[in-house]
């Protein structure tokens, strides 16, 4: 049995008698346990007097939201004719109790009733303000009577019979992962727990430009002229008239609340007089009430004042990206179009939509801030990155790598950025090559940069050694193959840490028409891929979220659905239906004789498959195998890759070795390959082994 609540007894009393009214008692909450933990009422002690013996009953009822008992009784005890006599402690143990009827952080009434009315009989509360409760007082258990902030003398105790879960947790922060789409703004813990922002609604052009960053527990978008902020982090609170402008908060300073005694720390206002909208970070567990005093002292010195007209609220909120109090005088001005948008060193990046070779970096730690030449070295700044005397080249995107380094992709042109440009801060030229479209980079764990540049796939070595084309020797022609078009097409990539590679996606934004490419890091080749129109790749992100089982990567996809990858599942999803994967995998060219003057023969082709044969779901599916011959090498992987009539095929049984899977058959040629597969809905195949006989 513990306390589980209580109002202590100091010195002195007041005192509330049964005349005329017949019952009395305290409003209380629960404060004995942790958030959890739930009781079953024992009994209560009350500080009481009285001359003469009156007889009664205490019961436990749960407050309702105006702080009056409300439902029938959780706990009861009746107590016989009893002289209290002078003021003292009685303790009163519950003949008949609820199980588990009273939960920590719960609000509930303690009544004691009188057999009748009379000043006699008295309870006794501290003459202390204590806010736990409010005492109340009825003639006929209807219309209560409340003296606020006089607090009857009371311990409540308990059983405990159900605990919290006490699993220590070193969890300080949730996360949240943001997604656009149609227009809309949608936010969530999980990708299958998403909910739309509705402020958001229609605020911005998906079918435009969008870039967002994380910076300072808000998203900062740019959407060409739809520079705008989802806030997750702050509170807000606003008022019909902030005052003079000389005794505006400043970012930083700190508002208490004369009622409340509510603190915040001013994020960012929307005016400096007037009708104001205030975000700020919340310091204490009080909340801003309306029509309280708010005051502080600006960064001048000077007093901050004004009323509430609102409670404090909570978000996500969603309003306009805008210099700080919408003051162009003191906090300069944003561009009007920006469609790029980066958090690095401290400073929020943009790009500026009526002069695409121009970047604008935020004052360091202060995103509202964007007043250039100011003499210091947080100071906002802007800049190109280009030779003395030229225009620059058009920026395509800017790449964040810790606090080291920002690389400046330009359309012909790769500068990197060292340190703060504002602090004796470098900007260098990488390569006269150029980054192909925003988006088309990621970093690998090891700090490696890969990119599609205009001259193929590179990668920069962490610490910006020499970059190096990855595909130079391999595939010179891809980026001819791939043939982007940033009018009609999209280009994204991003790196597969589970699977070890790079994933690059072009899709025309049109109808979904997609093309993926897979860089394997463990083999240095490239295969290239193709996905459902409707769950075509539109962007790409690493989600490491709270929980690991929702983490991965993430695929927004053309239909509006996020999706990921789900290494269980046999087809693809496409909404409503799934659809079949048609997956290939071509083995050759092989030559079938040391000397290409005489063609030879391959006999005895067999397939292992993967499983143990045993029907778990692990085990491959059948295949479908094609064989295919020529004279030259170039004539074997045109076949393969065109999908021509193949020499003959035949279907592999799985799982595992089967010995009637070996085809016997002969066929002669100088060069050969074989391409396995399956298309079939609800099916995937794994293949062990792939082995022949050549026969000269």
């Amino acid at each position: 049995m513990a306390v589980i609540a209580e109002a202590i007894f100091v010195s002195g009393s007041t005192a509330r008698d049964f005349d005329p009214d017949v019952h009395n008692g305290n409003v209380f909450t629960v404060t004995g346990g942790v958030a959890g933990d739930a009781f079953t009422p024992t009994g209560v002690t009350v500080r009481m007097s009285s001359t003469t013996s009156h007889s009664g009953t205490v019961n436990i009822y749960a407050a309702d939201g105006s702080d009056e008992p409300t439902g029938n009784s959780l706990a009861s005890m009746t107590f016989p004719a009893t002289n209290f006599g002078a003021e003292g402690p009685q303790i009163f143990t519950f003949t008949s109790a609820t199980t588990g009827s009273m939960v920590f952080g719960g609000s509930y009434c303690f009544i004691v009733t009188a057999d009748v009315a009379s000043n006699d009989l008295k309870t006794h509360a501290s003459i202390t303000l204590l806010v736990i409760g409010d005492r109340i007082h009825s003639t006929d258990f209807v219309a209560w009577t409340h003296t606020l902030n006089f607090t009857t003398y009371f311990e409540m105790r308990g059983d405990l019979v159900s605990a919290a879960d006490f699993t220590p947790s070193d969890v300080k922060y949730t996360r949240k992962l943001v997604t656009f789409s149609a227009n809309k703004v949608f936010t969530g813990s999980t990708p299958a727990a998403m909910t739309e922002l509705t402020a958001a609604d229609g605020d911005i052009d998906t079918g435009q430009p969008l870039s967002a960053t994380e910076a300072y527990g808000k998203v900062f978008v740019a959407n060409g002229p739809n520079l705008k902020v989802a806030d997750f982090i702050n509170v807000k609170i606003t008022t019909a008239s902030l005052g003079s402008s000389a005794n505006a908060p400043n970012h930083g300073n700190i508002l208490t609340g004369g009622t409340s005694s509510a603190k915040m720390s001013v994020d960012y206002i929307n005016a400096n007089t007037g009708a104001t909208t205030l975000y700020g970070s919340s310091l204490t567990t009080a909340s801003f009430s309306s029509g309280e005093t708010v005051t502080g002292t600006n960064t001048a010195g000077n007093a901050v004042s004004f009323v509430t007209n609102s409670a404090e609220a909570t978000g996500p909120f969603w309003y306009d990206w805008t210099v700080y109090a919408n003051d162009t005088t003191t906090y300069g001005t944003l561009p009007d179009e920006a469609d790029l948008v980066e958090l690095h060193i401290g400073r929020v990046w943009v790009n500026n939509g009526q002069s695409p070779h121009q970047w604008h970096a935020s004052r360091q730690n202060n995103p509202w801030d964007w007043k250039f030449g100011i003499d210091d070295v947080g100071s906002s700044v802007k800049g190109n990155d280009t030779d003395a005397g030229e225009v620059g080249d058009i920026l395509i995107d800017m790449i964040s790598y810790s606090d080291d380094y920002m690389v400046m992709g330009g359309s012909g042109s790769l500068y990197v950025m060292i340190g703060n440009p504002t602090a004796g801060g470098e900007l260098n030229k990488l390569r006269n090559t150029g980054l192909l479209a925003a988006r088309a980079w990621d970093w690998d764990d090891e700090g490696n940069l890969f990119m599609v540049s205009t001259e193929g796939l590179l990668i920069i070595p962490r610490g910006f050694g020499p970059a190096q084309n990855l595909t130079s020797k391999t595939y010179p022609d891809w980026i001819k193959d791939i043939a982007y078009d940033p009018t009609i097409h999209r280009i994204i990539v991003k790196y597969d840490p589970e699977n070890f590679g790079v994933l690059i996606s072009k899709v025309t934004t049109a109808d979904g028409t997609n093309t993926v490419w897979w860089y394997d890091m463990r083999t240095g080749g490239i295969f290239i891929d193709e996905y459902p129109e409707e769950a075509s790749f539109f962007s790409m992100w690493r989600f490491e979220a709270d929980d690991p089982a929702n983490s991965g990567l993430l695929f927004g996809c053309n239909d509006g659905y996020v999706r990921r990858y789900d290494s269980t599942q046999k087809s693809d999803d496409i909404g409503a239906t799934d659809e079949a994967i048609d997956a290939q995998v071509g083995f050759g060219p092989f030559k079938t004789m040391e000397t290409v003057r005489k063609a030879g023969r391959v006999s005895n082709i067999d397939v292992e498959l993967g499983g143990a044969n045993d029907n778990a779901s692990d085990d491959s599916d059948d295949v479908t195998i094609k064989v295919y011959a020529a004279d030259n090498p170039d004539k074997i992987v045109k076949d393969m890759t065109t999908g021509a009539t193949p020499k003959y095929t035949k279907t592999h049984k799985a799982a595992g070795h089967r010995k009637g899977n070996v085809d016997r058959r002969k066929i002669r040629g100088r060069w050969f390959g074989i391409v396995v597969g399956n298309n079939t809905a609800g099916e995937s195949f794994s293949v062990e082994k792939v082995s022949l006989d050549a026969i000269n």
